[in-house]
């Protein structure tokens, strides 16, 4: 477990560094921050439409509750949309994941840590370890991506 999830630790957490560099020098890009030749002032001169025509549509969530992160997403961002599991790991009786969400048509990527716990064996009562396990990850998947929901 020593270096090996220490360096995927540090790949995922690089990955992650990387997207909100990008995210951030696209903020200053678009607001006009910076010299007279912003990449603002660069698109337009090229006849690409200028910044204020490609605002970002934000969905509203009040229906996230109900529909669940996936069929909210499918919803409002059809085929644009992918959820990539960077980390999964048990820890006692909690299931936690590393769910790194991203929308090609916004260019956005969003990432967040979700759990959800296995529940405790009923005295008596046969169940599948291996079931009860993977509800829970479902769950803590569901609880990463709606968190990710949350950030747009």
């Amino acid at each position: 477990v020593g270096s090996n999830s220490r360096q995927s630790f540090g790949e995922s957490f690089d990955t992650l560094l990387e997207g909100n560099r990008r995210q951030l020098e696209s903020l200053y890009d678009g607001s006009g921050i910076g010299s007279a030749g912003s990449a603002r002032n660069r698109e337009s001169a090229a006849g690409a439409p200028p910044v204020a025509d490609m605002q970002q549509v934000r969905p509203e969530k009040n229906d996230l509750d109900s529909l669940g992160p996936s069929a909210w997403l499918d919803r409002h961002f059809p085929d644009q949309w992918r959820c990539q599991i960077r980390d999964r790991r048990r820890e006692g009786d909690e299931i936690v994941v590393l769910c790194c969400l991203e929308l090609s048509g916004q260019d956005s990527r969003k990432a967040q840590f979700g759990s959800a716990r296995i529940e405790p064996p009923v005295p008596g009562v046969y169940r599948n370890e291996r079931e009860t396990e993977e509800a829970a990850y479902q769950e803590a998947v569901d609880d990463a991506l709606r968190r990710c929901v949350q950030l747009l």
